[in-house]
């Protein structure tokens, strides 16, 4: 895995951290998963070898912490633990962090037609959620209770 700072000055010098994993396939390097965020890298780093490190935890701990870490982890999360009933329903549950008004339905696993809408529901709305709070510390207070939930399971 590397990590480097962009310095964007097209958009008024906003940094850019680019984390980029790649595979040593014996001959030469494969970029696999690329990702841009909006934030300035923790320290003095210009660029960064990691090996096999998780990139989420790399953003956690060598990034600074802003509404865009804080969407980037939620999403990410969001997306690395839509694996299981337990785990879909426990985003469900953890949706009102980001918005208060949000309660959660009723949904039975011997449903097959209730499990289509929560597997819809946390594969594409939650992002709407996650997008749509403006509130940073309701964002990685999501995170967070989504990252509790896979370690749990």
């Amino acid at each position: 895995m590397f990590a480097l700072p962009l310095l964007n000055t097209h958009y008024f010098n906003i940094m850019i951290v680019q984390v980029f994993f790649d595979v040593d396939t014996q001959s030469s390097w494969i970029k696999i998963d690329e990702d841009y965020i909006q934030t300035t890298p923790r320290g003095n780093w210009v660029r960064i070898e990691c090996g096999d490190i998780d990139k989420l935890a790399f953003v956690e701990c060598m990034t600074v912490e802003n509404i865009h870490t804080s969407r980037y982890l939620a999403k990410e999360y969001t997306k690395k633990h839509c694996t299981t009933y337990r785990e879909l329903y426990g985003i469900l549950n953890n949706i009102h962090l980001l918005n208060d008004s949000f309660r959660t339905p009723h949904l039975s696993c011997r449903n097959s037609i209730q499990v289509k809408i929560l597997l819809e529901f946390c594969t594409k709305w939650v992002f709407e959620f996650i997008d749509a709070c403006q509130n940073q510390e309701k964002i990685m207070k999501y995170a967070r209770a989504i990252k509790r939930i896979s370690s749990s399971s």
